[in-house]
């Protein structure tokens, strides 16, 4: 195992324990700020194809905020297929199921759009830098999906907590254009 491996690794466990530590009212309102940030941007105003995922539990909430823009645009959610994410369309609620290996909500049965297509993207992850260096979970879903968005503003989304001073890369890891935390 290589040392940025481990290093990765330590980072994760310690920004899991700083987000565990959040209460529910400062995660709510952290998620809150983030939205109230993204939404400002030019780039996601200007956006009709905007590709957000349907948050975990230790995630910035996305639902309100999927649910909100989904009448006034194009909303596009991640669903795992091998080694990789494939793009569909939010068809709302009920188009969701969570039948995959980790438990993240999907739409079944929906438009399959290409990646080149998407316009603005909101990216998670475990941490950023103020580069916009991302931790992920360690399988690399979304390093392999971030090439793909070519015309897209990225946008990684985290807690304050999750903003750390640098994170440890390798080739392989995809940095986003701009980090909003709450």
């Amino acid at each position: 195992m290589s040392n940025i491996y481990e290093q990765k690794k330590l980072l994760r466990k310690h920004i899991r324990a700083q987000v565990r530590a959040l209460s529910a009212a400062d995660a709510q309102a952290q998620a809150q700020e983030v939205w109230q940030q993204i939404e400002a941007l030019p780039q996601f105003q200007q956006a009709q194809r905007v590709l957000t995922f349907w948050s975990l539990s230790d995630e910035v909430s996305s639902h309100s905020f999927i649910t909100r823009w989904s009448e006034h645009k194009t909303i596009l959610l991640p669903v795992m297929v091998a080694q990789g994410l494939e793009v569909r369309r939010f068809n709302g609620l009920s188009s969701l199921s969570a039948q995959n290996a980790f438990g993240v909500a999907e739409p079944i049965a929906s438009e399959l759009v290409a990646p080149a297509e998407v316009e603005f993207a909101i990216i998670p992850g475990m941490a950023f830098d103020p580069l916009g260096h991302r931790l992920g979970r360690g399988k690399g879903y979304y390093d392999r999906l971030l090439p793909l968005l070519l015309h897209a503003h990225t946008v990684g989304v985290g807690y304050a907590c999750q903003l750390v001073a640098a994170i440890p890369t390798e080739p392989h890891d995809i940095a986003v254009k701009q980090v909003v935390t709450g």
